[in-house]
């Protein structure tokens, strides 16, 4: 179950296994920078693309789908050069 803020209490089915393509540290609004250069960290041996997102932010849902989109286009995990 999660607490959904606004709606309550919700039942929501786990996954076994996901893929993980992306690696997001939630910030204050104050260590959000204009221009970040591309950061990436290996997670298990491979090289993920790792960004933070001020997440109370009305954009950071947007902005994770952008950057799995970007990570996904290249064929492996990593920012646009």
């Amino acid at each position: 179950m999660i607490e959904v803020r606004g709606v309550g209490i919700v039942r929501i089915n786990a996954l076994d296994e996901a893929p993980v393509a992306l690696l997001i540290d939630l910030v204050g609004e104050a260590e959000m920078e204009r221009l970040p250069e591309p950061q990436r960290e290996s997670l298990l041996g491979v090289l993920l693309p790792r960004l933070k997102l001020h997440a109370a932010a009305a954009s950071a849902p947007a902005k994770v789908r952008l950057a799995l989109r970007l990570a996904s286009a290249q064929g492996e995990p990593g920012w646009p050069s």
